[in-house]
């Protein structure tokens, strides 16, 4: 039985192939967990049905990728430098008695940019990202013939579960109710 040899060619590039006889071209798509792709190549040698194995643990799907808002991101990188720089301040602060009232208070309004920072790209970058979209891969097999060995190009386009995507596009509708309740909150709290 061929087995599919994925080199994760970039879509429209081909492998660097070696001397060969005619080529064919198989097109398929396979579905999540799927590991046999049943193809019936007509230029084949003797028009014999084959099989090709596909690993599809080996293929990844493509994500959803949304951008990060401008100001979340800007943000991010304005506070980044200082959390890095003052972490130790922010540990006295946590366990010495009466000092931490004095090195908390200017750190207060940077936690709490931080925790909406982090709840943003929580849900603009790691939702988004939770949800799978189909992916194209390209790659070759080699067939022993009577002629010779044939090299038979083979494109895979694997295709999500639409269940898994659905429980997927819940969890993506939790993340960004619970960064707007976490938001919420944190208003309160300031009023």
């Amino acid at each position: 039985t061929p087995k599919l040899d994925f080199g994760l060619v970039p879509q429209g590039q081909h492998p660097v192939r070696k001397l060969q006889l005619p080529r064919t071209k198989l097109v398929g798509k396979v579905a999540p967990r799927q590991t046999w792709l049943q193809v019936s190549p007509d230029n084949l040698m003797g028009k014999h049905e084959i099989e090709v194995m596909v690993d599809t643990t080996r293929l990844p799907l493509g994500r959803s990728i949304r951008a990060t808002p401008h100001w979340a991101a800007d943000y991010w990188w304005r506070l980044n430098p200082y959390v890095r720089r003052y972490w130790w301040a922010l540990l006295i602060g946590l366990f010495i008695p009466y000092v931490n009232i004095a090195v908390i208070a200017p750190f207060a309004i940077l936690v709490l940019l931080a925790m909406v920072q982090a709840l943003t790209w929580l849900t603009f970058l790691h939702a988004s990202r939770l949800v799978q979209e189909p992916s194209q891969h390209a790659g070759q097999i080699e067939i022993q013939t009577i002629g010779g060995v044939e090299i038979v190009d083979v494109e895979i386009e694997v295709m999500p579960d639409p269940i898994e995507n659905r429980w997927r596009w819940i969890a993506s509708g939790g993340l960004v109710a619970a960064e707007l309740l976490a938001v919420l909150f944190l208003l309160s709290s300031l009023v």
